[in-house]
């Protein structure tokens, strides 16, 4: 019997979320965070880096939580 899973699935095995430190969103994917922080978060210029810094998969470490 063969045990598949989705990304969703192993992020939640590994025990880890991404969250935002501007509000309270938590997402299992990096690329939902970065969609989340282009829309909501996006007034200046560090802000407009620090999402192309999401859309390259470049996460500080603070905004993982691990929760296993």
């Amino acid at each position: 019997m063969e045990v598949t899973s989705n990304d969703e699935e192993r992020a939640k095995m590994a025990g880890q979320e991404f969250r935002c430190k501007r509000c309270n969103f938590h997402t299992l994917e990096i690329s939902v965070l970065a969609k989340h922080f282009e829309q909501c978060h996006c007034d200046t210029e560090a802000d407009r880096e620090i999402a192309a810094d999401l859309r390259m998969n470049l996460v500080p470490a603070n905004s993982i939580l691990t929760t296993a």
